[in-house]
This record gives C-alpha cells, sequence and structure tokens, in this order.
C-alpha cells in the first residue's frame, strides 16, 4: 500500500491513542508504516503539520456529529466539540497545538460558521480546549479538583460570552 497523508494520519491516530503525544514522533510514525522516515516528509513538512493532520480529522467528526446544526447555538457546538475531543488521547493538547500552528482552517465548519465573530470564537475555542484538557489531565491523576461536572460548567459558561460581548 502506496504511503498517503490519509495513511499518515491513521497511523498518527493510532499512536496517539495507544501511546498519547509523547510518543509520536517522526521515526515512529515511520516505522510503524514501514517507511523510512525521509518518505514521510514527501508528505508533511514536520510533526505539527501531523498534529494539524489529526486536528482537521477531529474537525469532521465534530461537523459529521452535528449533521447541519440548524438550530444549534455556538454553545451547542462547542459541547459536541468538548465530546469528541475527550475521545482522543491527549485530544485538547492535540487540537491546542494545531489551532495556535494554523488557526481558523482547523476549526469544525460549524464552529466558524455560528460564531462569526472572531474574539469570541478564538475564546470559546480555547476555553473548550482548556476544559477537555482540565478533564483529560484530571483522570490522569484520579483527582477530584474542580467542579464535579466540568461539562455543565463549561455550557453555562459557554452560554454566557455571547451575552457579555453584547
Amino acid at each position: 500500500m502506496s504511503l498517503s497523508v490519509h495513511r499518515i494520519a491513521d497511523a498518527a491516530v493510532a499512536i496517539l491513542t495507544d501511546y498519547g503525544m509523547g510518543d509520536l514522533s517522526m521515526r515512529r510514525l515511520a516505522r510503524d508504516l514501514g517507511v523510512g522516515p525521509s518518505a514521510l516528509y514527501w508528505h508533511v513538512k514536520n510533526k505539527q503539520e501531523i498534529f494539524v493532520l489529526v486536528a482537521r480529522r477531529i474537525a469532521t467528526e465534530v461537523d459529521e456529529a452535528i449533521g447541519q446544526g440548524a438550530g444549534m447555538t455556538g454553545a451547542d457546538i462547542l459541547l459536541r466539540m468538548h465530546d469528541v475531543l475527550l475521545r482522543y488521547r491527549d485530544g485538547a493538547d492535540i487540537f491546542s497545538l494545531a489551532y495556535a500552528h494554523s488557526g481558523d482552517p482547523v476549526l469544525p465548519a460549524a464552529v466558524r460558521a455560528q460564531i462569526s465573530d472572531e474574539a469570541e470564537r478564538h475564546c470559546s475555542v480555547v476555553l473548550t480546549c482548556a476544559a477537555v484538557a482540565f478533564e483529560q489531565n484530571r483522570a490522569l491523576f484520579d483527582s477530584t479538583a474542580g467542579p464535579a461536572d466540568s461539562r455543565a460548567a463549561l455550557a453555562s459558561t459557554l452560554s454566557r460570552i455571547g451575552r457579555i460581548a453584547d
């Protein structure tokens, strides 16, 4: 099977799922794909671009989960993004890195469409990623720190952001 961006993204997701961000390297990825590291560079520039590929896959999953998103608020869409990010080991960190690297193009189309104000969109996405990162890190330590239902706390905060901006 020939090497493609799709195969690279699949292998990266598998490594991230099984081992986390710390174990994703170009060498590891190449080994798992059965190619030399230099072969990867024909398709991707660097590790950051791998994170962008994974983030775009997550964004697509969010868009597919909400369908047309008719009647959904920006907060509803971001809560769906929260739920999808939680399914990925280190999901918030991966998505945050890709967003910091590439900006809006990695966001779900529904987020870009529903939250038109750039500052509100940025703060809402960063807050969503931070809430997911907190939950994922809390789970690592089996901690009870923070709100018992951080998703509900996020929902409450996101619903206020648009009203605060007005």
